[in-house]
């Protein structure tokens, strides 16, 4: 199973991470992979057994293929996974994903795409956080949060995480 994420790059992390947490009850083990990503690198990981059974992959794409020089290592990884096992769990943070290569990610399995929230989607996307977080919060808070933040949603997220630590 091969799951991408693409998009922002903070929501496709976080949506990976959050991914790997939900994953970890039925494989227990990831091993995270970044840097220099080869066909033979990723091949010999999965190959590997977990010591408590099934074992997976996290693939940081965005900080092992960057500019012209990353187009063909990419598609040859991208190539060879196509070709592990059935059996092997794969999650894939390829936040830069042209459409053309998030239709390769659908052929290979799962993609989800996270654009990042512009306009009023922001607004809905900061009353989501703090509902999430389980703040209690006036109307006109989440346009405040926008005003003083602009759209850097890693800010924005923290200052949800900060304002659930008052719980209002």
């Amino acid at each position: 199973m091969i799951i991408s994420f693409s998009g922002d790059p903070f929501l496709a992390t976080r949506a990976a991470r959050r991914k790997l947490s939900e994953l970890r009850e039925t494989v227990p083990e990831f091993t995270e992979l970044a840097g220099e990503l080869t066909p033979d690198r990723v091949a010999s990981a999965t190959a590997q057994a977990g010591l408590f059974g099934a074992s997976g992959l996290f693939l940081d794409f965005d900080s092992a293929f960057s500019g012209q020089a990353g187009v063909k290592p990419r598609n040859a990884l991208l190539k060879a996974l196509g070709s592990l096992a059935p059996d092997s769990t794969v999650i894939v943070v390829d936040s830069s994903a042209t459409p053309a290569r998030q239709k390769q990610w659908q052929a290979l399995g799962e993609h989800v795409h996270l654009p990042a929230p512009r306009f009023q989607a922001l607004s809905r996307w900061v009353s989501r956080e703090l509902q999430e977080a389980g703040v209690e919060y006036e109307a006109g808070v989440p346009e405040l949060l926008i005003e003083l933040f602009g759209e850097d949603l890693p800010a924005l997220a923290s200052e949800v995480v900060k304002l659930s630590l008052l719980g209002r």
